[in-house]
């Protein structure tokens, strides 16, 4: 990753993108017992549901659903690895038989991240607001959103 290519696995599964959609495919196909990679160009899952006051067909606020949905990618024993802040750079091969690059963009907060938010005040500096398309401005260290998943 990051120029390097990873081992192709046949019984494994891409899913690019981890909107609500990339995020359910990666879930049905981690539950009938496959290991899903699943890349998201962002910092976190949710996409623009994970934004909205409420989201269609049930009219109801997205943390419902999104909340089912990282719990259930929490009890798929690992079988889904999230790699966000990641894109596809490359694909190569043929059916059942690919090579997929991704470009890695650097996390400067790591797993050790208990999400306190003490962090957004002790740094500064801030940057075009990616919610309301550069219109404001935000943290440059800050969660995207309180259902933000991974938190860190």
């Amino acid at each position: 990753m990051d120029g390097a290519s990873a081992a192709s696995r046949s019984d494994a599964i891409l899913v690019v993108g981890g909107g609500i959609s990339g995020i359910t495919a990666a879930i049905e196909a981690a539950e009938l017992g496959r290991t899903v990679y699943l890349v998201e160009r962002s910092a976190s899952l949710g996409g623009r549901v994970a934004r909205m006051h409420q989201y269609f067909p049930k009219l109801c606020p997205p943390a419902c659903g999104l909340e089912i949905n990282y719990q259930r990618i929490r009890n798929n024993h690992g079988r889904i690895k999230i790699l966000t802040l990641a894109e596809v750079a490359g694909v190569r091969g043929e059916a059942g038989a690919f090579e997929v690059t991704l470009r890695l963009q650097p996390r400067f907060v790591n797993e050790r991240c208990t999400a306190c938010g003490l962090c957004e005040p002790a740094c500064p500096a801030r940057r075009a607001s990616e919610f309301d398309y550069g219109l404001g401005q935000t943290p440059v260290i800050h969660r995207p959103h309180e259902m933000a998943f991974p938190a860190w």
